[in-house]
């Protein structure tokens, strides 16, 4: 039960934090270009309905609020009506402004999360990223890795010449090339310190986007895995494990009679038993105990495997850091921010296409859970994080979709092709199937986290 709460304290506040962060910057991206034409800004609230905090900035009169719905935010600038009288008021409406300026205003929204994103990168890269060595401990047999010829103990050297440091450096790249049905060329040395060279021929890894783990799924690869003891950190509430018994400080010491020394060979040993029955052995405050419980099925990549509900002890070092210097941070921070940015608009497109964008979307609860299991691991989980979910927002606010940066862009775009604004009808029916279609959207995703929450 503690540790349910503590999951969810942990949801909550990551929730909280990363919608005030990046609502907060799309909002001051608007705000800070509107001033810089001189536009007068009414409003900047964060948050939608009924304002728990407010403040009226005397010298620009611009109120700053904090609304009770944390799910996005506005800046509302002032428009010159028909009957404004002081050619000094109109000189500050928005609607007054050039073509231009218009557009400026509205792309700087989601301008300023592509910048955060950027930012939110270079500071990862800076302070350091943990990962795995990147040396293969096994192939798949039958496995495309098999094939090509990599071999245990290999180390990976570079990928397309790009110097390799941990096992999941170059993933988002990685990801990319095989979207992009791109040649990929590893750069191998053996364990006797031998040289050789393994080329990914393009297709041979078949495209999906957003396919994660690229060297496991799609190559059959696997890292060599610290030894992490058999000890139970963490028990998910209603899983089989917190249902049979199971606690935090437990060593599990053996499964079905099959000894159990690490982390990984409980891994392997649940994995391989999904809807059986297992027994297992284990040691509590010295006093060795037996607990039975059934493992659950759960449909992975590589089809259904076995799990319990529990996770290890995270209290170790990790293998490797990659830490980076200023200027070389900054370059693979742009890189990182254009890849990621071009992988979503590949996916939003593919989930159009097929006819599949229902079934996958999510709403808050699972930005929730992304980032409370984020931020549990670690600051900078969190951060890239934020990063991925700051590319998401600048690519879905350009969406034309009235209401949405996108559908103001299509708006000017009319203008300039007919020479006047559209009249204040088409622009309230336009505004109607915004906020329609956006509620649909919030709907359907808020329907989807409900069912894939497990009670």
């Amino acid at each position: 039960m503690f540790q349910h709460v503590i999951e969810i304290i942990y949801s909550v506040a990551g929730f909280v934090a990363a919608i005030a962060v990046l609502v907060t910057f799309h909002e001051f991206g608007h705000f800070c270009v509107a001033r810089l034409f001189g536009i007068r800004v009414l409003t900047f609230s964060v948050g939608f309905g009924k304002p728990l905090w407010s403040h009226r900035f005397d010298r620009s009169g611009t109120e700053l609020v904090i609304g009770a719905v944390p799910l996005g935010g506005y800046v509302k600038m002032f428009e010159a009506s028909g009957d404004s009288q002081s050619s000094e008021s109109h000189s500050t409406a928005f609607n007054s402004k050039s073509l231009g300026i218009r557009a400026s205003v509205v792309l700087a929204g989601p301008l300023a999360n592509f910048l955060l994103a950027a930012v939110l990168s270079w500071a990862v890269f800076l302070y350091g990223v943990p990962g795995l060595e990147p040396i293969v401990s096994s192939v798949a047999p039958s496995s495309l890795g098999e094939s090509k010829g990599f071999a245990p103990g290999a180390r990976i050297v570079a990928i397309d010449g790009r110097e390799t440091e941990s096992w999941n450096q170059h993933q988002i790249y990685l990801m990319n090339q095989v979207a992009n049905e791109r040649p990929i060329v590893f750069e191998l040395e053996s364990p006797e310190r031998d040289s050789s060279m393994i080329t990914i021929e393009a297709g041979e890894i078949p495209s999906s986007d957003w396919q994660q783990a690229i060297l496991e799924t799609g190559l059959g690869l696997r890292p060599d895995l610290p030894r992490v003891p058999a000890i139970v950190g963490d028990v998910l509430a209603g899983s089989p494990a917190f249902n049979g018994g199971l606690m935090a400080g437990d060593r599990i010491v053996a499964i079905d009679d099959i000894v159990i020394s690490d982390w990984s060979q409980l891994v392997t040993a649940i994995s391989g038993k999904p809807n059986e029955y297992i027994q297992l052995k284990i040691v509590r405050n010295d006093m060795p105990m037996s607990i039975a419980l059934r493992a659950e099925a759960y449909d992975s990549a590589t089809g259904l495997v076995g799990r319990i509900g529990i996770r290890a002890v995270s209290q170790y070092e990790p293998p490797v850091i990659v830490k980076m210097q200023l200027l070389e941070g900054f370059g693979a921070a742009l890189e990182s921010t254009w890849l990621l940015s071009v992988l979503t608009v590949r996916a939003i497109g593919t989930m159009v296409i097929s006819g599949r964008v229902a079934e996958n979307l999510g709403g808050p609860v699972t930005i929730a859970r992304a980032a409370g299991q984020s931020a549990r691991i670690g600051l900078t989980p969190f951060l890239f994080f934020l990063a991925i979910l700051s590319v998401s927002l600048a690519i879905l606010n350009l969406l034309p979709i009235p209401v949405l940066d996108g559908g103001h862009l299509v708006y000017l775009i009319i203008e300039a092709i007919k020479g006047s604004p559209l009249s204040p009808k088409a622009r309230h029916v336009g505004q109607q199937i915004g906020l329609s279609a956006v509620a649909a959207i919030m709907l359907i995703a808020i329907y989807n986290d409900m069912v894939r929450l497990e009670f």
